[in-house]
């Protein structure tokens, strides 16, 4: 959901400024082009590095999950075969579902399991390596560290589809909607480097996207420990409130709906004290569930440590295509070709997850 004055990873590898200077010709050197391709080398340790380089590598325990005569073929719901768990969340406490529908936002404390959470570490790190054309450097030239993000790579990595068909993730995103069916939309890796200091800045997502229709549950999942000063935070009950202008993140730009069109949001952090802000510190293994209209935003990270979030975005019942004049994030090219304006979201691209039995 960044905007114009973002590095942009384009295919192939390259790179180039949005808003570059011109007295650089837009384009990175090759030591920054090779230094980016090595992201993962840079800011993780041989652990991680050594363990998620591919499948043969990994934990016995999981290595056998994932190979084993159960292995998760997870490209379809009924492929799957889950992790065991200690707990069980077929049934979710009834107070979960009130604060999703009340605030917009509810933290789950360890709803995915050990397993779970190495699956997605190997994700992000094979991510990491393997950067879409989607993937974009979210933070300015200066920064002491970098916020790397990518878009829709459930299709291409193993350990993304195994993590979301072979968890809960998409059962539990239908109880806290109250929905009777569940598909996917799209994932998101969101990577901030050790001593990033890009925030976030406040947005609600849903009016970057082109789906209309309240029905939805986006899932928020590090694989590192985030303390509260580096945590997504929220604006409890903002969900129920107007859409507010979609801005580009670094250039406060208006580049989705025309200026005008949807009011500003207001200045929360020159007045912290006035809004109900929530936010969680969290551990491997908690999911931060929200509402694509609540209000959210974090700050940068310290120098002690990578923050790795996996987030997956689900959609329910009443959604439907809301094609838009302008490129949405992220965009499905072509989609307008197979969906209506006002059509359910029934589309290879968006399976079903989960249906009420």
């Amino acid at each position: 959901m960044e905007g114009a004055d973002v590095r942009v990873i384009q295919g192939g590898g390259s790179l180039r400024w949005e808003n570059a200077d011109p007295r650089n010709g837009g384009q990175p050197d090759l030591s920054e082009r090779q230094e980016l391709g090595g992201i993962l080398e840079e800011i993780h340790g041989d652990v991680y590095r050594d363990n998620c380089r591919d499948a043969s590598r990994l934990p016995t325990t999981l290595r056998e999950r994932l190979d084993g005569p159960n292995k998760l073929c997870a490209m379809t719901p009924g492929e799957h075969v889950p992790f065991p768990r200690a707990l069980d969340w077929s049934q979710l406490p009834e107070e979960h579902v009130a604060a999703f529908e009340r605030d917009g936002a509810v933290c789950l404390r360890q709803l995915i399991n050990p397993e779970e959470v190495e699956l997605l570490r190997c994700g992000i790190e094979s991510n990491l390596r393997h950067l879409s054309p989607r993937a974009k450097i979210a933070s300015r030239p200066e920064d002491p560290g970098r916020f790397v993000e990518d878009f829709c790579c459930w299709q291409e990595n193993e350990y993304y589809r195994r993590f979301i068909f072979g968890s809960p993730v998409g059962a539990v995103a239908g109880l806290l909607m109250q929905s009777n069916t569940v598909r996917l939309y799209h994932d998101h890796m969101l990577t901030k480097e050790p001593a990033t200091r890009q925030r976030t800045p406040w947005h609600q997502d849903q009016p970057y996207y082109n789906i209309h229709g309240r029905m939805n549950c986006s899932m928020w999942i590090s694989v590192d420990p985030v303390g509260r000063d580096s945590t997504l935070e929220f604006i409890a009950g903002s969900h129920k409130g107007p859409w507010l202008m979609p801005r580009s993140f670094m250039s406060n730009e208006a580049k989705w709906f025309p200026e005008g069109d949807l009011a500003n949001l207001p200045d929360i952090e020159a007045a912290r004290e006035d809004y109900p802000i929530l936010g969680w510190e969290v551990e491997p293994g908690d999911v931060v569930c929200f509402h694509m209209l609540t209000l959210h935003a974090s700050a940068g990270v310290p120098g002690t440590g990578p923050r790795r979030v996996f987030s997956v975005r689900f959609l329910g019942d009443d959604i439907t295509h809301a094609p838009r004049r302008w490129a949405t994030s992220p965009e499905f090219p072509g989609l307008t070709d197979d969906l209506p304006p006002g059509a359910p979201m029934d589309h290879p691209l968006f399976p079903v997850m989960w249906k009420r039995s």
